[in-house]
């Protein structure tokens, strides 16, 4: 007995004096032995669950001696899904697990009310970027009024007021460099009278018959600006481009040779708008009458000397200044009221039809002269 104590005692000493060399790659301790390792399972009240460290569970992790002898952040784990208002998320425990960036939602989740659904809180989806709006069509209404290239189709389809704003923008953003910047005022006036009364929709026979004086303008303008040389099929842009061009060069200076250029520029742009509207629209009689009663403006226009001699001159100046609105809505007017007055198409070489149309133009004169 004494021997083998002695022996015991002397490998303890032996212990004491060198120390223990390191363990080897392959060798086993005695905790490799006997402790739980991670990944075996275990049971918990809540129902069956692995041992896992801490981090890795997300459901429930029970501080107990479920995972004996493992290192502290070994528990045993038991994740259960619960399904809150919110979406999918684990049964954790208040207590001992925590909801690390959500809120707890009870009556989801078995057991004691200790154990309650996580719901993490999830950020919205972010709001889809807009689409990239698209690039303006310079082609399209109104941005062709840029370029001075809208089409017949386009203007036709426009309303009385968006003509006569793109008249006078015409006027005041081009015209001006061609000291023409007021040479269209009639133009605005006749428009006017249309707008006012509600008459010449998108698509009517009136409507067609302007757009064919617009557009030649319009276009009569860019040609004379170098803008373009696009007619668009329109006679009256070639006449109204001459016109610009001699009041560009100050070769109009005679109100006989103005208002001959001007008119003629005028006659073809409303011959081809006639032409246009009467391919597509059955006009109307009244629209008929009012088309021949405004004739007389245009006679006039052409033929100023006999109109000096056979009216007065005040008058007559008055009547065919195209720098004035007042005179294109006044005779519009008087057109129009004629034109639902009489029977048949009228005929302006009778004196007494003629006669009753420019005693209300005199009118008219004397109320805005």
């Amino acid at each position: 007995m004494k021997s083998i104590v002695t022996l015991l005692l002397s490998l303890y000493s032996l212990g004491l004096a060198a120390p223990a060399p390191a363990s080897s790659a392959g060798s086993l301790e005695l905790k490799d032995i006997f402790d739980r390792a991670v990944g075996d399972k275990c049971k918990a009240p809540e129902g069956s669950g692995d041992c896992r460290k801490t981090g890795n569970c997300k459901g429930i992790s029970y501080p107990t001696n479920l995972c004996p002898k493992d290192p502290n952040d070994v528990q045993c784990c038991v994740e259960i899904k619960c399904k809150a208002p919110h979406g999918d998320s684990y049964c954790r425990s208040v207590k001992n697990s925590g909801c690390s960036g959500g809120s707890f939602k009870t009556g989801f989740c078995p057991g004691s009310t200790d154990i309650q659904c996580c719901v993490i809180n999830i950020s919205p989806p972010p709001s889809p970027k807009p689409s990239p709006t698209p690039a303006p069509d310079p082609n399209a209404w109104p941005n062709c009024q840029k370029t001075l290239s809208c089409t017949f189709a386009q203007i036709a389809s426009s309303s009385m007021a968006a003509r006569l704003n793109y008249v006078q923008y015409m006027q005041s953003n081009f015209f001006g460099r061609l000291n023409a910047g007021n040479q269209y005022r009639a133009i605005e006036g006749v428009i006017t009278f249309f707008n006012r009364n509600n008459l010449g929709p998108p698509e009517s026979w009136v409507s067609y018959v302007d757009a064919g004086i617009v557009e030649g303008i319009q276009r009569g303008g860019a040609i004379a600006l170098g803008m373009s040389s696009n007619t668009g099929g329109n006679p009256g842009a070639e006449i109204w481009a001459t016109f610009l061009r001699g009041m560009r060069d100050g070769k109009l200076g005679s109100r006989g040779d103005h208002d001959e250029a001007w008119s003629k520029g005028e006659q073809a742009s409303t011959d081809y708008g006639v032409q246009r509207a009467d391919e597509k629209f059955q006009r109307s009689a009244r629209e008929r009458n009012w088309f021949w009663t405004t004739q007389l403006f245009r006679v006039m226009m052409r033929h100023r000397t006999t109109s000096l001699i056979l009216l007065p001159d005040n008058f007559v100046n008055w009547l065919t200044d195209v720098t004035n609105t007042k005179p294109g809505d006044c005779m519009s007017e008087t057109g129009w009221f004629f034109a639902g007055q009489l029977d048949g198409v009228p005929n302006l070489s009778d004196l007494k039809e003629a006669s009753q149309i420019i005693q209300k133009l005199v009118i008219c004169f004397s109320k805005n002269s």
